[in-house]
């Protein structure tokens, strides 16, 4: 008996509500308790300031209002660190959901089944997916923008679901600014491989696309108006942002993952796929009959390539930072070798699709393994709690009005989120000064961290700085996290040149 339209929708709709939820379950249980990192106190310190009004300055103008308008709605729940991290169980599953329609489309389901469990078992996608950050969260919507582009693509332009990219794209722009890189390789390309196909196809119309392209720009126009204002320059934000890459030289990254990949980056199977993904793109770009017949593995696979090439010449190498181009080129090269094989008898090609999914499943189970572990060693860093419990007692001790600020060598957004006060660096003494005798009613704190070698107000330089040291918090002597040595909190009671230097801790804390 032959499956009806609604059946085959309501089995693909089942298919595609276990893929999420299954997704959502296994990043759920790899989220931690552990403290805030870097780049979660940055956001989260935005997104608590527009709620209490706490200080907000460790973020930059260059940071991406998104994430900080998702940390203001997880913190709407509280601020534990696993409630705040669902945001990165969501979109986490968002992303397999997208990445299977999207080589779904471009290949079939067989395809899109295998590449969604590779990437979703690979230790790249969960070691970072279960957090605040946004690098997964960009990828998995662009994935959704590159569905929709070639669904309107195969339709000749009739399909509708065109007007959903341009939220989804603003969306990405506004999670991670860095993704105009992105946008401007899929544009390169899709111009260069799919354009004049689409437009030879018969009856095709581009008006969807440009009121998609019209409606996106709209979208961003804000982000180009606050940065008019902020720097003077409507691009002035994305410049910013460039020069906060934090590269050495030119094609720093590019030389780090070419050392990482296949293994290092994601895994065997991921790297292994992603290697025959560069390769069968190179492939089907030197023979035409390829090209005309596979211009969709084609049209990712130099996206994922121009993508790679792109982050690793500008900004220094992170692996979440490419996570968007290794995707997409481990699909292609799955979808390659599947598609290539479909000449051969039938027992090949599924066979194939199915021996990668029984590959891909032992190694997700050490994967898991691992990033589980990961996890755990987190939660039992003891020094990294002494960091935390170090700062509690900075936001416990400046609990009377006036707020408070701290200065601090090391891990600034974390001091701010945890303390609640504005955040310095110690710099040149006139500055320092400048910032210790601003006039407010504020409470003063040092942070010294005894084995790092930043510029820090403690006993030996207090006198430079004209003030008063009381120490009312020493962690234990053992404390070696990142060599930096035992944790003192000072209370800074004066600002005023030539007064002692320090007094002991009165309460023998």
């Amino acid at each position: 008996m032959p499956i009806s339209a609604f059946q085959k929708s309501l089995i693909f709709g089942v298919v595609l509500v276990f893929l999420f939820s299954s997704s959502f379950l296994v990043l759920w249980s790899l989220i931690g308790s552990h403290s805030f990192g870097w780049d979660e106190s940055v956001y989260l310190t935005k997104a608590r300031s527009w709620i209490e009004g706490t200080p907000a300055d460790q973020f930059g103008v260059y940071r991406p209002i998104g994430m900080a308008s998702f940390g203001w709605l997880m913190l709407q729940f509280g601020e534990s660190e696993q409630g705040v991290r669902m945001f990165g169980a969501i979109f986490g599953a968002v992303t397999l959901v997208f990445l299977f329609l999207l080589f779904r489309g471009v290949a079939n389901i067989w395809v899109g089944l295998a590449v969604t469990v590779v990437t979703g078992t690979s230790l790249l996608f969960l070691r970072e997916a279960p957090q605040f950050f946004n690098d997964v969260a960009s990828s998995g919507v662009l994935f959704g923008v590159l569905w929709l582009v070639w669904k309107y693509y195969k339709s000749a332009g009739y399909s509708k679901a065109i007007y959903i990219a341009a939220p989804l794209a603003a969306l990405v722009f506004y999670i991670r600014y860095g993704v105009v890189l992105a946008f401007g390789v899929i544009g390169i390309v899709t111009v260069a491989v799919l354009l004049q196909k689409f437009a030879n196809k018969e009856n095709s119309i581009f008006t969807p696309l440009g009121k998609t392209i019209g409606i996106f720009g709209i979208l961003i126009l804000p982000h180009f108006i606050h940065s008019f204002l902020a720097t003077d320059n409507v691009l002035g934000i994305l410049k910013s942002g460039g020069g906060a890459a934090g590269r050495q030289y030119l094609g720093e990254g590019l030389l780090h993952y070419a050392q990482w990949l296949p293994y290092t980056l994601a895994g065997p199977v991921v790297g292994g796929t992603a290697l025959a993904g560069i390769l069968i793109t190179i492939v089907i770009l030197a023979r035409k009959n390829l090209r005309q017949r596979y211009e969709g593995l084609l049209w990712l696979g130099a996206i994922g390539i121009g993508t790679l090439f792109v982050t690793g010449l500008l900004i220094h190498a992170e692996p979440r930072y490419i996570f968007f181009s290794v995707c997409l080129l481990s699909g292609v090269g799955i979808a390659g070798i599947y598609m290539l094989l479909n000449d051969k008898p039938k027992i090949l090609h599924t066979g194939f699709a199915l021996l990668i999914l029984l590959v891909a499943l032992p190694f997700g189970a050490i994967h898991y393994q691992q990033a589980y572990a990961i996890v755990q060693n987190k939660k039992a860093d003891v020094h990294w709690e002494e960091y935390v419990h170090a700062y509690r007692n900075i936001q416990d001790d400046a609990s009377e009005p006036g707020g408070c600020a701290v200065w601090a060598a090391d891990f600034r957004p974390q001091v701010s989120w945890y303390t609640k006060c504005s955040v310095f660096s110690v710099t040149d003494r006139t500055n320092t000064q400048k910032q210790l005798n601003d006039g407010s009613q504020k409470n003063y704190y040092s942070i010294v961290l005894t084995k790092s070698q930043n510029n820090q107000i403690k006993p030996e330089t207090a006198e430079q700085y004209g003030v008063l040291l009381q120490e009312i918090y020493r962690s234990e002597e053992n404390s070696s996290h990142l060599g930096r040595g035992q944790i003192i909190v000072y209370r800074i009671n004066y600002q005023k040149p030539g007064v002692p230097q320090y007094i002991p801790n009165q309460a023998g804390d």
